[in-house]
């Protein structure tokens, strides 16, 4: 009897064991994966996108967006131009980009952009 009660707690032992390891062994990635899109179910969304584009454009200043929106239009003008002037006849490093105009765009221009 007593190698009995030996032999139901090794096997006892065995099944803490089992669940160990299952607990232990690492996820798939598709584990993973669904996982943190029920996480992104569960979270309560953020307010609408339209509440966003409001408080935005009260922050820009109107008279900003609309002086970035006619240097974008002036910019497009004269790349136009500069497409049709026959290339004999333009001015030498006229496609020479200027480092002043390469910087990284404003809220402002951006807004204008997205209004065009």
């Amino acid at each position: 009897t007593i190698v009995e009660e030996k032999e139901i707690e090794f096997e006892a032992n065995d099944n803490k064991l089992d669940d160990n390891v299952d607990q232990d062994k690492p996820k798939s990635l598709v584990e993973l994966h669904r996982e943190t899109l029920n996480k992104e179910k569960n979270q309560p969304k953020p307010s609408s996108s339209t509440d966003d584009n409001n408080s935005v454009m009260k922050k820009l200043d109107k008279k900003k967006v609309q002086e970035a929106a006619r240097q974008l239009a002036e910019r497009e003008r004269q790349a136009e131009e500069m497409g049709n002037i026959d290339e004999r006849k333009r001015k030498y490093n006229s496609l020479k980009s200027r480092i002043s105009e390469h910087k990284e765009p404003t809220e402002e221009e951006l807004e204008a952009y997205r209004l065009k």
